[in-house]
């Protein structure tokens, strides 16, 4: 439950039932499974983010996009500069 709710700490777990256990086979499988679950719920969660922020992106009209482009220009911040001064 800890490796997909948090997913850093399903790392803590593989290390303790692979490297810090008796070696019983259960343990072993527990640390596996522990490391499967947070590499999926890590992967599923990057790639929800990442669809996420393609969404509000692709809703930023391209007007508003050349503008910031513009504003990133030095001679525009420069100019930029000066009228807030």
């Amino acid at each position: 439950l800890w490796s997909i709710l948090i997913p850093p700490i399903g790392v803590y777990y593989f290390v303790k039932y692979i490297f810090f256990s008796d070696g019983e086979e259960g343990d072993i499988r527990a640390g596996i499974i522990s490391l499967f679950l947070t590499l999926t719920s890590f992967l599923l969660s990057f790639w929800l983010a990442a669809n996420i922020f393609r969404q509000t992106m692709s809703t930023v009209p391209s007007q508003n996009t050349q503008i910031l482009k513009e504003l990133i220009t030095p001679d525009n911040q420069r100019k930029l500069i000066q009228l807030f001064k």
